[in-house]
Order: structure tokens, then C-alpha cells, then sequence
């Protein structure tokens, strides 16, 4: 996925799939993003595509692989995509339970999974609140993917790298849904040839980035690339 970014980031923009920049701001991401820099245009330029709505606070929450993943059944699977993902990139071991009556919210971060009957262009709606004791996300139509994006997103540079075994991330509420059912990208491996492993971190960008397709182009009159 490392060597990969720029170019899902590329076509974010020329696939204009992303809500557009507010006027006046550049919507880049930044790579020197630090916990020092909690600005409003920071937060805004780590968050592809732009939230709806998005209230930021002056305080931080820390994330470290002491935080447990309190989730339901519904969100089961996702939590356990999640975990993957906090072991592999930055060698965090965290604990994933079931919602129950007597778990406590501190030091965590919750999901719970609902269903509204109201249907959106884009398909579900998430209502993420980053508290400085925890962390709490309402999903709505099986959205739970994207919201974990979100934090994803909000983690910064230093903890992705490694150096560190706590990250703190901006204490922000964030109410989101995309007005695109359909968010796409094309792979074009007819000609230009791309390993296994590309592949692979291509799509893990994809999703990082919120896109939903992917239009893979394995075959052409020349030839057919599989």
C-alpha cells in the first residue's frame, strides 16, 4: 500500500469521486501530519472524500494496543478486519469483545451496527464520536467499513512508521454518508503489468480512500493479462 498512495490519491482527484474542496483550501493529503498539527485544514486534508459534517474539540484520544474493539454481532467480521489491520501496520495486538451490559466505554472503541429505513445514494451513513475516553460509532446500513476508514485516516504519521506504541488522534464527531453508489477506479493491467503484490496494495488504497469498484482491464485485442 506504501508505494501505491500517490497514485489512489491521483485518481481521487480526476475521478472527482470526493466531495469538493472547500474554496481557497488544497485538498492533498499531507504527509507530515503529527499529533501536533489537530488545525481544522489538517484533520480536513487527512479525510478523503471531505465528511458531510464534521465538529472538531480540543482534546485527543489515545489510541494504543491496550484499547479494546467492543463491537456486535453485526460488526463482527469488519472489528476483526480492523484488528488485522492494527497488527500488520503497526504491530498492535488488540483485544476484540462483544457488546455486553456490563462492558465499560473507557478505553475503547465501539461499534454498533443499525438499520435505518431511509436509503442513501451512497448506501449507508456513520455517526463516528471520538471522545477522550473512548471511541463511539453508529453505523447505519452496514457501513462499518467506512467508518473505520475514518479512524484509519486520523492516525498519524509517527505511529504508522512505527516509532511509536500510542498515537493520539483528534477528538472529533463526524456524520457521514457518500452521494455515490458507485465509486471507481480503473486497474489497467493490459498495458502495464503489475505483480501480485501491486495488485493487492492497489485495492488495499482503494479502500482506504473510500472507493467501492474496481474496474480491472485484463483483456484487450492484444492480448489477455491474467
Amino acid at each position: 500500500m506504501r508505494n501505491l498512495l500517490p497514485i489512489a490519491i491521483g485518481l481521487t482527484i480526476i475521478f472527482g469521486c470526493a466531495d469538493p474542496a472547500p474554496e481557497g483550501r488544497d485538498d492533498t493529503v499531507n504527509k507530515s501530519f503529527t499529533t501536533a498539527q489537530f488545525s481544522s485544514d489538517n484533520i480536513l486534508q487527512h479525510l478523503v472524500p471531505i465528511p458531510k459534517e464534521m465538529t472538531i474539540y480540543d482534546d485527543f484520544f489515545e489510541l494504543s494496543e491496550d484499547v479494546r474493539i467492543v463491537c456486535d454481532e453485526a460488526s463482527e467480521d469488519e472489528a476483526e478486519g480492523f484488528q488485522r489491520w492494527f497488527e500488520e501496520e503497526l504491530g498492535w495486538d488488540m483485544e476484540i469483545e462483544l457488546h455486553s451490559s456490563g462492558s465499560k466505554s473507557q478505553g475503547t472503541i465501539r461499534v454498533l451496527s443499525l438499520v435505518m429505513d431511509t436509503i442513501l445514494p451512497g448506501g449507508g451513513l456513520n455517526n463516528i464520536n471520538i471522545e477522550p475516553t473512548h471511541i463511539s460509532i453508529q453505523t447505519f446500513n452496514g457501513s462499518v467499513h467506512e467508518a473505520f476508514n475514518r479512524i484509519k485516516q486520523l492516525i498519524p504519521v509517527e505511529a504508522l512508521k512505527g516509532e511509536v506504541k500510542k498515537a493520539k488522534i483528534p477528538c472529533v464527531q463526524i456524520i457521514d454518508h457518500s452521494d455515490f453508489k458507485h465509486r471507481g477506479v480503473l486497474l489497467d493491467c493490459c498495458r502495464h503489468f503489475f505483480t501480485v503484490e501491486e495488485v493487492k496494495e492497489f485495492i488495499e488504497a482503494m479502500s482506504h480512500y473510500q472507493f467501492n469498484v474496481l474496474h480491472w482491464h485484463l483483456t484487450e485485442d492484444q492480448g489477455w493479462r491474467f
